[in-house]
């Protein structure tokens, strides 16, 4: 959608109304306006005053999300002023791509508040006793300037008038009102303190320390904290995608350049715990105000789940923030997430508010809403319950487009197979990674009917049950993974190599590189620190697609039957090169 209105300045006073004047600017004008000095230190002095402000619409945090995304989004910034103050400010953005998700079903686009998503909190700014003036002009204008659009704010903080805003006579039958509870870590009280005498606590520190060299570190350096950021974007990404099928960092500039720009604006407030050096826990919050927001990113390593190090890091940080002076409440963020509510000392309401004049999308989001609160009181997370219902749709679509392109009956259900080629068969040496999530990222669904939600999935398991990863990529596209436990491992290390073979599952091998099984195996084989030149005509594997063992007959290896490792009955397949 190309708006016509990029370069648009529009006062209420041009709209006849009586009450508190305010002005929109649009595209160029709100550029204009953002590179005022007059205006920068108006805004700096408003967002200080404001009771109820977050640091996501400080000047910095504004003004850096519209530069980094200015090709994707066109800003809008409301403002009231009298007498040459400004009294008022909301500062939000449309999309100018009309295919984007953000456009709904009925043809209809969203304003959003700047920042979006990466913004928790979304509300505007303005003194008490000229909120509801300006809140009711300022949505007036938008609406008018924008007729077809619908106006939402996820999470206002809590402080502000919108329920009266949203139950108000001129407003009720346009919004929709969601209250939601946020959990929050208060450092004075005196509950606060138990917290870190929680059970357990001590045990798990104890057993990371015996595992190497344990550092909780808070990061106030820029160079120190570039040094990690990209371990920390591949944990975070890792995670959000093997659970909720996000991928925020990879293949999104924006995202990872915002959060260095706030760093270098001292919005950020970052820690992390590390196992020789390196980082296995971190949190990555907004801070700002006596405030710390968990709105960044917050991550820990899968390979040490069992010693749950998220944990550990969180009590650490709590002490750290209590005897931080500067800082009086850690703000966890809403979402019902159990390990919130553990930490918790207090909770207050934040609120999600839609404004739309579409009659049917209202009615949808107050079924929603309804929902929502039928779960809320029948003890059910409502996230959860949705993201069960996202994933069978998501898996359901998958598998329906697997029947169209013929991989519905390809999975083998992980048969043992064993992988014989001739003495003289030529491997190459090949750079194969070994727990690279960095590589595992790069998956996508190509001669497979695994999506990348199921394989970032299995993954996740894999690693917090101790098992190790070796994966080859080549242009940022993973081409081969496979699997082995540690106890095989330890086994094969023990054992004569002739005697036991250690078992590698291969989960994903790309058809362009079939061929190049046996040098695939033979190098993984290395990196188990098994002699591998002993090994020049066999391996041990799984597969999980029956597309691969007809790949390697097409490329010369003919199949048999051969008994599991526990005696049962065969169930899978032994290769020998035919070449």
């Amino acid at each position: 959608m190309q708006l016509s209105t990029s370069n648009l300045k529009i006062s209420t006073a041009d709209l006849n109304s009586e009450a508190m004047p305010v002005c929109i600017a649009v595209g160029q004008d709100a550029k204009r306006l953002l590179a005022d000095t007059d205006f920068q230190l108006q805004w700096d002095r408003l967002y200080e005053e404001c009771k109820w402000a977050t640091a996501f619409q400080s000047r910095d945090f504004v003004s850096i999300w519209y530069s980094l995304n200015e090709y994707e989004y066109t800003p809008v910034i409301v403002t009231g002023e009298q007498n040459g103050k400004l009294n008022g400010l909301l500062t939000m953005a449309i999309l100018k791509d009309s295919k984007s998700k953000s456009t709904l079903r009925n043809k209809r686009s969203r304003l959003v508040s700047a920042g979006n998503y990466e913004a928790e909190y979304q509300t505007w700014l303005t003194s008490i006793s000229f909120e509801h003036n300006f809140i009711n002009e300022a949505l007036s204008i938008l609406i008018k300037t924008f007729p077809k659009h619908d106006i939402y704010f996820r999470f206002i903080p809590a402080g502000t008038s919108v329920k009266n805003l949203a139950y108000s006579p001129n407003w009720e039958k346009f919004c929709v009102l969601q209250t939601i509870s946020r959990p929050l870590m208060e450092m004075n009280k005196p509950e606060t303190a138990k917290l870190f005498r929680k059970r357990g606590f001590n045990l798990k520190l104890n057993r990371l320390k015996r595992l190497g060299d344990i550092k909780f570190t808070h990061i106030s350096d820029p160079d120190q904290f570039k040094i990690i950021y990209q371990q920390l974007k591949d944990q975070y990404d890792f995670r959000q995608g093997a659970m909720f099928n996000k991928i925020h960092f990879k293949g999104n500039s924006q995202a990872s350049e915002l959060l260095l720009k706030l760093f270098d604006c001292n919005l950020l407030h970052v820690t992390v715990l590390t196992l020789n050096n390196e980082p296995i826990a971190s949190i990555v919050g907004v801070q700002d105000k006596n405030w710390v927001h968990l709105g960044g990113i917050n991550t820990h390593s899968p390979f040490y789940a069992a010693h749950s190090p998220g944990f550990v890091h969180f009590i650490l940080l709590g002490q750290l923030l209590t005897n931080e002076n500067s800082v009086t409440i850690f703000d966890l963020t809403p979402g019902g997430d159990a390990y919130k509510e553990r930490m918790a000392t207090s909770h207050d309401y934040v609120y999600e508010l839609l404004i739309s004049s579409s009659y049917f999308y209202n009615l949808k989001r107050r079924i929603r809403k309804f929902l929502h609160d039928q779960l809320i009181k029948s003890g059910y997370r409502p996230i959860s319950m949705e993201l069960i219902l996202t994933k069978k749709a998501y898996l359901l679509n998958a598998r329906l487009k697997g029947l169209h392109h013929r991989l519905w009956f390809s999975n083998s259900g992980y048969g043992r197979s064993e992988i014989q080629y001739q003495s003289d068969y030529t491997t190459e040496l090949l750079n194969l990674s070994t727990n690279s999530l960095k590589d595992l990222l790069c998956f996508e669904q190509i001669g497979t009917q695994t999506t990348k939600w199921e394989f970032l999935e299995e993954a996740m398991t894999r690693f917090e049950n101790g098992e190790d990863a070796y994966t080859y990529t080549e242009n940022k596209q993973l081409l081969f993974c496979t699997w082995i436990k540690e106890k095989d491992k330890e086994k094969s290390n023990k054992q004569s190599i002739y005697i036991q073979v250690p078992l590698l599952e291969v989960t994903y091998c790309h058809p362009a590189v079939t061929g190049m099984l046996p040098s695939l195996l033979t190098n993984a084989y290395a990196l188990v620190n098994a002699p591998a030149l002993k090994l020049p005509n066999q391996a041990i594997i799984r597969i999980n697609d029956n597309r691969l063992l007809k790949a390697l007959r097409e490329s010369g290896f003919r199949i048999r039957k051969i008994g599991n490792a526990d005696g049962s009955v065969p169930s899978s397949h032994s290769l020998a090169n035919t070449h």
